[in-house]
Formats: structure tokens, sequence, C-alpha cells
């Protein structure tokens, strides 16, 4: 007789969720376990909930079950609708624990807020784990706010921005899916959108085509990892069922982590057979109950977080130049230069100072071995060589209207460009590159619009020499491949497949997005544009006139932004790259 099936334990299914991470596949759906004891979990929560709101009899016993809770909160919520008060200022008050240290994140939380997520789901109201990614990945760490996490509701602007953000470069996202204790990064209130009872869950998923549209798609385009959760709604199971009915099951499944003393005889079977969802185990060892909760996210995080290995090849495309080819790799630039492999390192100027004076500030990821006097190079004042040396410095910086050299991602292209000229020019037929401003902890924008901006250049040099020799480009992320302080916003956008550099490299057109806000309502449309078009064609062909303003995200400067006047500047010059957003805007008095 053949053994039957065993459910597998989180370190034996690791390995494919390593996968699903690497592929941009893997989305965690935290529930109340991740915030405990910080936030009150289910029953202390009714309990708390019905205690401000006054309400006498829940009709509890001793250990209710997940039905008796379901009862509980429905009469919660309708007994403090009734007296007409706030759901949303009873959870604020109510939500926090009360015997534990409020200035502590939990284990869990900081296990898993330490990987790099591109998107979360959460049926949480609280902003504990939203506060604690950006404590690791952001704050205080950027003079931008184009990698930093935000909230989503159940809106449409919201739940469309979730389905955007899966298929190019996006901010990280949380969608809160029950509502949250603060706003979304489109500036509705989520503490509105709180739901807690049967009927408002009801009510939240039957009456918003738009967020049961884009969960369906998630549903089916994504692999779930669920975590702190019962999977006890059955909203949320009816969500699931109507996705696979719908559109069928997705290759590749969905992981639920549950402590081994939960898991009923039945519950994988079913979770799997019904929900497409795997049960992945873990054991207390001996601790108390969910004692071991922490420490397995924790080895999860560790097999996340390792430096991503392996390198992609692209080719230029053309009549002239089918001898470039161009490599992008997670790793820090060689250590040495040789007569045909040239190496491109990223510098700055102390203090803002202009491109031709002041300290030349070479980027920490440039190793000290590559270090030496350098020269300015002739004609071309963004690029300095090391005397004696293959080895170039490139200021990938403007100068300003008051002479000093700012960060500009228009002028990265360009100076990525004129670096592979002069390099080929002296006999370079391998050149390495780092990203080009593309600071860590100074940048002033997401560093991927510096990699797209760095492939353009590669096109631009690419198709301005007629007498081309082969050249093989090297980019080198060095940011995601440190062993510490790694960053791999960029490197993640390429493994995942949301840039495409041989489109960045190919195309002529940048490829954007459009949104148009008018009042409480946002339209979006992507657009494929030559870059020598101006904003007022684009704004003529959308029927917007000159009452509109508009702004480019991300911008191209720390402090530029564009107004009416600046309509007549080309796509190029306004500062849209491939995956730039522009925003028109109409002023209230003229609506």
């Amino acid at each position: 007789m053949p053994q039957p099936f065993e459910v597998l334990s989180l370190s034996e299914g690791i390995d494919h969720l390593r996968a699903g991470y690497r592929r941009g596949l893997l989305v965690p759906f935290v529930g109340a376990g991740l915030s405990a004891p910080r936030m009150r979990g289910w029953l202390s929560l009714v309990k708390a909930l019905a205690a401000e709101a006054d309400v006498k009899d829940l009709k509890l016993p001793e250990n209710p079950t997940d039905q008796h809770l379901i009862l509980a909160s429905e009469r919660v919520v309708w007994q403090a609708k009734a007296r007409g008060l706030s759901l949303g200022n009873l959870m604020a008050k109510c939500l926090p624990g009360t015997e534990c240290d409020h200035a502590a994140t939990p284990a869990a939380t900081a296990a898993l807020a330490s990987v790099w997520w591109p998107l979360v789901l959460s049926t949480n109201y609280d902003r504990l784990f939203l506060d604690a990614f950006n404590a690791m990945h952001h704050d205080g760490k950027r003079k931008h706010d184009g990698d930093r996490m935000v909230a989503l509701g159940r809106g449409a602007d919201d739940s469309h921005t979730v389905l955007q953000s899966l298929n190019q470069p996006y901010r990280p996202l949380l969608w809160a899916l029950q509502g949250f204790l603060g706003q979304s990064m489109h500036g509705a209130d989520l503490q509105r959108e709180i739901v807690l009872g049967f009927e408002q869950y009801r009510r939240a998923t039957f009456e918003n085509a738009a967020f049961r549209s884009s969960f369906a798609e998630l549903f089916r385009s994504r692999s779930f990892f669920f975590v702190g959760s019962g999977l006890s709604e059955e909203y949320f199971k009816g969500l699931f069922g109507e996705s696979i009915v719908r559109l069928g099951v997705h290759q590749h499944a969905h992981c639920a982590l549950i402590n081994e003393s939960d898991l009923a005889l039945d519950t994988p079977w079913f979770l799997h057979t019904r929900l497409n969802i795997v049960a992945l185990t873990y054991s207390d060892k001996g601790g108390k109950k969910y004692s071991g909760f922490a420490p397995c996210l924790q080895e999860l995080a560790a097999a996340l977080n390792e430096p991503p290995k392996g390198g992609r090849r692209f080719w230029v495309r053309s009549s002239l130049n089918e001898s470039v080819s161009v490599d992008l790799e997670p790793s820090a630039i060689p250590p040495s230069d040789s007569e045909n492999h040239w190496i491109v390192g990223s510098a700055g100027r102390s203090g803002g100072s202009r491109l031709s004076s002041g300290k030349l500030l070479v980027s920490g990821d440039v190793p000290t071995s590559l270090h030496g006097p350098t020269v300015a190079v002739s004609d071309h004042e963004d690029l300095h060589r090391v005397e004696g040396r293959n080895v170039l410095y490139a200021i990938a910086r403007k100068s300003t209207v008051n002479g000093r050299a700012g960060r500009d991602l228009r002028h990265i292209a360009d100076t990525t460009a004129r670096a592979l000229s002069f390099a080929a020019t002296n006999g370079a037929k391998v050149v390495s590159l780092m990203i080009l401003s593309a600071s860590t902890s100074k940048g002033r924008w997401p560093r991927v619009f510096s990699l797209i901006e760095m492939l353009r250049g590669i096109r631009q040099y690419a198709l301005g020499r007629s007498d081309l020799l082969p050249l093989h480009v090297i980019i080198h992320d060095t940011a995601a491949g440190r062993s510490f302080d790694r960053s791999i916003a960029a490197w993640q956008a390429i493994e995942s497949g949301k840039l495409d550099p041989s489109e960045v490299l190919n195309c002529e057109a940048l490829r954007f997005l459009v949104e148009i806000h008018l009042g409480a309502e946002t339209t979006r449309l992507p657009m494929y544009v030559a870059g020598k078009k101006s904003v007022a064609q684009v704004a003529q062909y959308l029927g917007l006139d000159k009452k509109w303003g508009f702004e480019v995200d991300p911008g191209p400067t720390a402090v530029e932004t564009h107004r009416r006047s600046d309509f007549e500047l080309s796509l190029l010059d306004a500062g849209v790259v491939p995956g730039s957003t522009i925003r028109f805007r109409k002023e209230a008095s003229k609506i």
C-alpha cells in the first residue's frame, strides 16, 4: 500500500518560496498573528471594542470558535453603528495590546520586514509592518520617497494601482484589504474602509467590482504566502473560489504557514484541492505555542535575503550594431582594469560644486584598487580618467542655473554614451560600469530609473557610431551584490520581468504612464511616444488645454517642478524616461 502524503514543513518548501520570490511571484498575505502581541488578537479585540461601545452581552462561550467570534463581531458593529459611533475611531483606541513593550517591534514582524517586498497584502488595521519595512529599507536613508512603502485600500484608484505595479517597476505597496489606520497614497482615508462584521465584509466584497476584479487577477497571477492568518474569513474563501472557478488554477500554488498543532486532519487536503493553497508547517520545539513562529520567519528571511546570483544578457539590435552586447549583473565592479577592459565608476563633486571644480567624490562601491590621481577628459567635463589606467569616473550631473553640479536624471544617458564612446575609441572591447548617480543613501529617485537611463545611453552610443567595433558592456548592480546594506529593488525589477532591458535598448519611443486627475476621478493610460514630442503635443492629443498643470514622477532633480509655462518642453527635456508617470491636474478653481 503506498505511503500517504505528508504535510511539508517550511524548511522543506523554502526552495520553492525562494524561486517564487526571485521571479517576483511571492506576495505575503499577513494577518493578525504577525502583529501580536503589539496588537490585540481577534478575541481580545472584540471584547475591547464591545466594552468601549458599551455592548453588554456578546454571548461568547468560554472557549469561542471562529464562528462565535464572527457573530460577536457583527453584534459589536451593528450596535456601534446604531449609536452613531465610528468603527475607525473605536479601532484606533482598542487595537493596541496592553501587555507588551510598545517600543519593540515583534520579532516576526521584523523578520518579514527585513525582506524587500514589492507588494504585501494585509488584513491588519495597524501600520506596524509598514513602519518596520520603511525603517529597514527607506527612512533615514533616502532623499526621496519614491521607494517608500505606502498603503492602498479597496477603492478603484487604489485597486488599479495594485494591478499597475504588477508589470512595471513601482514603489513597494501594502494593500490593506480590511481598512487601515492611515491614508492611502492617493489621499483616501482608509480608516473609513475598516470592516469587522459579516455584513460589512459582504458589502465591501460584493458592492466593489474594481476590488473584486483586481483581487481575482492578483490571486490568479501571484503566489500568496499566508502569514499569521487563520484563513477563517469566509468571504476571502469566496473570493479565492470565485477566481479559481472563473479563471482557473494558477500553476504556482499559494502557501500558508501553519503551526502544526493547529493543523486539523483534513485541513491540508481541503486547502490544496479546493483553494490551491499548500500548507507549510512549523513546530514550537518545546516552547509555548507559537514560539516557533518568529524563528521560522527568520529562517525564511535569511534564505530570501541571500545575494542574488547570475546575470542577464541583452543586445542592441540594428544593422549597424549587432556587435553591442549588454550584460546586467548583481555584483561588484572588477577590482582591476586591463588593456581591453575599461572600468567606469560613479563620482560627484563636493558640496554640489561645478562639474569642473571642487573635490572629486568617488562612490564607495568603487574598489580602492581603482583609485588614483585623475585628469579631466578633453571636451567631456563629466568624465575624469585615472592617470595611466583604463579607469573613468563619470559625474552624471548637470550644471544648474547657479553653476553648481546637481544630480539630474536627464544627464545619465548622455554621460553613459560619452563614457562608452571614449573607452571604445581608446581600444576597449569590454566596459564595466556601475549604475551611475544611484546612491542608496543620497539618491534623488529610485535606482531603477538610473539603470533605465544607462540603457538608453547604451542605445544612444550604439546608434550614434558608424564605425562600430565589437563592444561588450557590463552594468554591475553593486548595491544588489553587497553582503550588507543591500538594495535589490533595481535588480528585482529585472529578475521579475517588470523591467525589460531589451525594450529600452531597442525601442526609440518612450513608454510611460499618463494620469489625468479631474476632481475625484483619475484616468490612467500607457503611452508610447517619441521623446522629441512635447508635453503640449501629448496634452493636445488628450484634449487638455494649458489651464492644466503637470508633474513628472520621478522628478528629474531634487527640487524641479513643471508648471503650465513648461508645456513646450520636449518629453525628454521635461525629464520623462521609460517608466515615468506624467500627472495632469487642473486647479480646483478651474474645474
